[in-house]
């Protein structure tokens, strides 16, 4: 810094200028001055708000001196303003779009919250969400790692959004603080990961549940952004409510998944306690309700479609309820009037299922899983596509599983000889289609078989239902 020789012998001058400068009434922006000698002034200008201070001694009159400084010092006070304009600017233009963001985002998480009578459902509404969320982020990664026990309980795997290098390991490592109950949130800045330069994550909790972590990795400021730590305060906010969120939907999950269970474990008991009453027909309506899936599955229909034929064949010999024991449980042929009641026992099953309103749908499987492709089935002798798909399958499986267990009268059919008769009476008494897909099942499952080991229908279909969760019960019981 250079001194001017006559610096040092005008303090007093200087003092007096400041002090002037600094008087409420002088503006702010304008600058003062003393006449040293003939020669030389002295100039002082200082804006308060910026704390800016301006001594100049030069050669020439006050008034020519405190005038280029003024107008140098408007200048700058011009480009200031400027800048802080310009950055307001920025700012404003940031907070919209990432208010615009988070309506996408929010429009985003609403619709993927329509996953949740959807099997899988939560990792559904973990993809929907959390890639928008880190872009929302500006993160480099998002993680979602989830508890072990969570994964469990609702299917919910561990996620990674984004092309960093950094594993679930090392994230979970670093984040270690997280596990703390007191915390609920970390910053951490160079967490020790290589390739991590900082690391924001929130714990994903109901109650003191833990279900497990979201974390952003390498958040990078926005353009405007004048103080890191503000930055990470919004972002910070945003990942916590995130969690909360997806928690929350995650409780609802759980609710509906419990729904499930429920519905289903009452449509087992009523399926078992039908097939209760015959020890010979024990575990048949879950034969043919899981036969009866796989053929669906095959002829390439909805997975709600399939999920229904699963549930009809559970209920298709409901009506059996209705037939007195001993002819159920006759040993030896029946005569035309036994066949006839037992012929009722599908209109039987209709009339119960048609007062829970809500399984309205197994309505066709149940009524006419008796009915023949050629027309003389029963009770009402429908013919070919007449008769409803859900029945048309089920009529197969049917067929298979009491052909293939043992009764009073009869030892079970072997299954290859109760093949033929199938494939024989594809285009007469069942669906050629469905025929077909059955075939196709059957060279499937055998050969994971030995060769040569007596085998009967039990042996072919695991027990309980082939699927995590019900899509279309839950919709149809308003659960």
């Amino acid at each position: 810094m250079q001194v001017h020789p006559h610096l040092a012998d005008c303090q007093e001058a200087i003092k007096h200028c400041v002090h002037r400068i600094q008087q409420p009434k002088h503006p702010p922006s304008h600058a003062i001055g003393i006449q040293l000698d003939p020669l030389n002034t002295i100039s002082i200008a200082t804006t308060l708000e910026s704390e800016l201070l301006v001594i100049v001694i030069q050669q020439g009159p006050i008034a020519l001196a405190n005038t280029a400084l003024d107008c140098a010092l408007e200048a700058w006070l011009l480009s200031e303003r400027a800048r802080e304009d310009q950055l307001r600017l920025d700012l404003t233009t940031k907070l919209i779009a990432q208010s615009q963001n988070e309506k996408t985002w929010l429009r985003s998480f609403a619709t993927s919250i329509g996953a949740i009578n959807r099997a899988n459902a939560a990792n559904t509404i973990a993809q929907g969400i959390f890639e928008p969320l880190r872009h929302l982020m500006l993160a480099e990664s998002l993680f979602l790692i989830v508890d072990p026990a969570e994964s469990e309980r609702s299917g919910l795997q561990n996620c990674k959004f984004g092309t960093c290098s950094v594993d679930f390991e090392q994230v979970q490592a670093a984040a270690a603080e997280l596990r703390d109950p007191a915390r609920k949130v970390i910053v951490l800045r160079n967490p020790g990961v290589e390739g991590v330069s900082t690391l924001i994550g929130a714990k994903v909790a109901i109650g003191d549940n833990v279900l497990g972590y979201l974390i952003a990795i390498n958040r990078q400021p926005q353009p405007g952004d004048s103080n890191r730590d503000e930055t990470f305060a919004d972002v910070i906010g945003l990942i916590e409510e995130a969690a909360t969120l997806f928690a929350t939907q995650t409780q609802n999950i759980h609710l509906v998944l419990e729904s499930h269970q429920l519905v289903l474990g009452a449509l087992h008991a009523m399926s078992s306690a039908i097939d209760a009453r015959d020890p010979y027909t024990q575990g048949h309506s879950e034969r043919v309700a899981r036969l009866g899936y796989e053929i669906a599955k095959i002829l390439g229909i909805s997975e709600t479609a399939c999920q229904e034929i699963y549930l009809a064949g559970l209920l298709h010999d409901l009506g059996k309820i209705g037939v007195p024991d001993h002819i159920l449980h006759k040993a030896d042929a029946l005569t035309n009037e036994e066949f006839t009641v037992i012929k009722q026992h599908p209109e039987i099953g209709h009339r119960i299922i048609e007062r829970l309103g809500k399984l309205h749908f197994v309505l066709p499987g149940v009524l006419y899983h008796h009915e023949r492709w050629d027309g003389n089935g029963y009770p009402h002798g429908l013919k070919q596509e007449s008769i409803p798909l859900m029945a048309r399958i089920l009529a197969v499986a049917d067929s298979f599983d009491a052909m293939t267990s043992s009764r009073p009268y009869r030892g079970a059919m072997p299954i290859q000889k109760a093949a033929a008769v199938i494939r024989d009476g594809a285009g007469q008494q069942w669906d050629t289609a469905i025929v077909d897909c059955f075939e196709i099942w059957l060279n499937r499952t055998l050969p994971a078989h030995p060769i040569g080991a007596p085998l009967e229908a039990e042996d072919l279909l695991a027990n309980g239902a082939p699927f995590d969760s019900i899509s279309q019960v839950v919709i149809a019981l308003n659960l």
